[in-house]
């Protein structure tokens, strides 16, 4: 146990997977029956996509059962409201309570920041080839947004499922979480983003770009 190795592990799955597209989930989150689906529906070479969250608190957890998930109703707005996940407008959003059609536009138009998040994104794995994968010398903490801003740097630009994919993520402690590790994480994706570059040597491939 060498401690938080995700993206070690998730660059072995990309080496040795024989699909063309990868969709990325973590093990703490729930998700639609059509979840895949919106993710294929969005598929395209030069184009990445990110889902979003709608997260629940520890006592809410606590209370999702199997039977919830399998019958769907752990996704339902009235339980989310009920256990205190529908906190503000963006959220109620994430519950679908519009016509699709609409949902969709409001994916396109909506003025948040593009990022890949490790939880609810995926990508052609020709183009997460094309930039080495993730950087495995980045530890817990916004290591997964490198990826999507090296993945931009690289031509393939990202693409919002923020309300049409969004995943029901349950709340856990995170011991291996360290505070000075985030903050440098945040100045190398800040520094990735500047200076353009779009390949990690500590990637699937142990090298620097030719």
């Amino acid at each position: 146990d060498r401690g938080f190795e995700k993206n070690a592990i998730l660059n072995r799955a990309i080496a040795t997977s024989a699909a063309d597209f990868l969709v990325f989930i973590d093990g703490d989150v729930l998700v639609r029956s059509d979840f895949l689906a919106r993710h294929l529906e969005l598929a395209r070479p030069d184009r990445w996509s990110s889902g979003s969250l709608i997260r629940l608190d520890a006592a809410a957890t606590a209370a999702v059962t199997e039977a919830l998930v399998a019958s769907g109703r752990v996704f339902e707005r009235d339980w989310l409201k009920q256990h205190g996940a529908v906190d503000r407008f963006g959220t109620w959003l994430k519950t679908r309570p519009l016509p699709a059609p609409l949902l969709r536009a409001l994916d396109r138009v909506t003025p948040v920041q593009k990022a890949w998040g490790g939880a609810n994104s995926s990508a052609f794995r020709a183009a997460l080839l094309k930039v080495n994968g993730f950087d495995e010398s980045m530890k817990y903490g916004g290591e997964d947004k490198d990826l999507g801003v090296r993945l931009t740097n690289a031509g393939v630009r990202g693409q919002h499922l923020r309300y049409t994919a969004s995943v029901v993520h349950l709340d856990h402690p995170r011991g291996y979480a360290d505070p000075a590790t985030i903050r440098a994480n945040k100045a190398r994706v800040r520094e990735t983003r500047r200076s353009g570059r779009s390949w990690t040597p500590d990637g699937i491939v142990k090298e620097a770009a030719a």
